[in-house]
């Protein structure tokens, strides 16, 4: 094994790791998306990002990229989302700036929305 190849195996190993976690990732979603479509009457599936998860927001183009390949006739978006008093999200941004003061900071939720309407 050369000097080269020595130096970049750590580096290697680490991609290697994130890819693995990225696909583990995906796939996670794809089973969430796919139940809900089977078992709900819904259109859209939002996978939240609690705290905006570091492991998500670094790989996020990689990530919809995966999904966006997975579902490649749906809509695959990062959104910034609102819960409404009956739990249901909708997408802030077709809000307009007034009705967001209305809903207040604690009921957005970023998310991974996959629809299929």
């Amino acid at each position: 094994m050369t000097r080269e190849s020595m130096r970049n195996l750590k580096a290697k190993a680490e991609e290697e790791n994130r890819i693995r976690g990225v696909k583990e990732f995906v796939n996670a979603i794809y089973f969430n998306a796919t139940q809900a479509a089977r078992t709900k009457d819904v259109t859209f599936y939002g996978h939240p990002v609690y705290g905006r998860d570091a492991f998500i927001i670094k790989n996020l183009p990689d990530i919809i990229k995966g999904l966006q390949s997975l579902f490649s006739d749906c809509s695959v978006e990062y959104k910034m989302m609102a819960q409404g008093p009956r739990g249901c999200l909708y997408d802030t941004s077709k809000l307009d700036p007034s009705s967001l003061s209305l809903i207040g900071n604690t009921r957005l939720q970023e998310a991974i929305m996959i629809d299929w309407s």
